[in-house]
């Protein structure tokens, strides 16, 4: 796509953003107005009937209930929309905490993993290395490379097949 306004996740996610302000917009004076009839009835309890007190805690039940749902859903969609840019802030900070690993995080997130998956096949190479042998059957089968003599195992030996050497 060579025009950002024309992705479709980015109409996806302005769209989200809308949404999640109106829920809000909405949910959150419906929550506070009914927290205060709550706290009026709290407040007056003894000196209201029995009527009035029933329709304030309906009312006041009928604002409270709906706003927190709608608020909870704009909560919900603001996350939904800001993804990107929360997983592209972790990433950031995850490079930045790893300091001369990461070579300057901000230049791009493919430097953290490329270093992590080097970091990894050394290991990997250091201790044997991982061999897939795959049967006639079509099964793949990991083998464990011994470190003295080279032959291919089976992944649960414990003793090489060849030479004897614990693996």
């Amino acid at each position: 796509m060579s025009n950002k306004q024309d992705d479709p996740n980015v109409k996806t996610r302005s769209k989200l953003k809308i949404i999640s302000i109106l829920l809000f917009v909405v949910g959150i004076p419906l929550v506070i107005a009914g927290a205060i009839a709550f706290g009026y009835l709290s407040a007056n309890f003894f000196s209201l009937s029995f009527e009035e007190s029933a329709q304030l805690s309906t009312m006041a039940f009928g604002m409270l209930v709906p706003g927190a749902f709608l608020s909870i859903i704009g909560l919900f969609l603001t996350i939904v929309a800001h993804q990107r840019n929360i997983t592209r802030y972790a990433f950031e900070e995850t490079g930045m905490a790893l300091g001369g690993a990461s070579e300057k995080a901000l230049d791009g997130y493919g430097r953290v993993i490329s270093k992590g998956s080097e970091a990894m096949a050394s290991g990997i190479r250091n201790a044997g290395g991982l061999k897939f042998d795959v049967s006639k059957s079509g099964e793949q089968k990991i083998m464990i490379k011994c470190t003295l003599c080279g032959t291919l195992n089976d992944e649960e030996a414990a003793f090489c097949d060849n030479c004897g050497e614990k693996i």
